[in-house]
């Protein structure tokens, strides 16, 4: 399938590619279908490793935007990611352009009216057994009202931690999600073992859209049961 690049996110010290599917309507056109796709390796945890998505042509692995060429072998059964498929290992990945961000984006938009909101538990996660009564998919491309990227620390029992996450409001609704763009890690926390840690301590964003996404479930040696978390894949950020 050839897809357009909207969330390329760090997962297992691999990645976690997703797109959308679109088809050529010209020489350099393309018409997106609406179809996400999440591509996925054989292993246990499903990340893609950096070898099976280099781009010869590029000399480098997927960015936003890109369209590429992914050979796939089947849809995958993954509970709660209706959109992922088995990738074809042994076949390179072929690059076929990029299209703008700022004249594309708009088209990409996507509008749920909210974002898994699972009334009886926390806003940046939801039970396997509250998406599998919904039907819902498992991957979102939204434009935000603000967006603020901090760092968070908390102790669980075993020490001090620090993760990357991103508040934002959308629909009337605010949201505190882990952030796991790589892209925006390195552009706005390149001190992020020193910087200081907490929300008014962030750095808002202007941006473009924001891809959104569900975890696979996972139990945490914190949690008494297994959970969807809800993660920020990608910030499309107004240049």
């Amino acid at each position: 399938m050839t897809l357009c690049i909207l969330a390329n996110s760090v997962k297992n010290q691999q990645s976690c590619v997703a797109g959308i599917e679109v088809s050529r309507i010209g020489e350099d056109r393309w018409q997106h279908t609406q179809r996400w796709i999440r591509p996925i390796s054989h292993r246990a945890n499903g990340a893609i490793s950096y070898q099976e998505s280099y781009l010869h042509s590029k000399g480098r692995g997927p960015d936003l935007f890109d369209i590429i060429e992914i050979p796939l072998q089947r849809p995958a059964v993954v509970e709660g990611q209706p959109e992922d498929w088995l990738i074809e290992p042994s076949s390179p990945w072929k690059h076929h352009g990029q299209l703008n961000p700022t004249d594309s984006v708009g088209a990409l938009l996507e509008e749920p009216q909210d974002l898994w909101m699972q009334q009886t538990e926390r806003n940046d996660r939801v039970t396997p057994e509250w998406i599998a009564e919904h039907d819902l998919p498992s991957l979102y491309l939204v434009r935000p009202d603000q967006i603020r990227i901090y760092i968070q620390e908390r102790d669980f029992g075993d020490g001090l931690k620090r993760s990357r996450r991103a508040s934002f409001s959308y629909r009337g609704k605010q949201y505190d999600f882990g952030m796991t763009d790589p892209a925006a890690s390195s552009k706005h926390f390149p001190d992020y073992q020193t910087r200081q840690a907490g929300l008014s301590a962030g750095i808002d964003l202007n941006c473009m859209a924001i891809c959104v996404s569900l975890a696979p479930k996972w139990k945490g040696t914190h949690t008494q049961q297994e959970y969807h978390f809800k993660l920020v894949a990608s910030i499309v950020e107004i240049a």
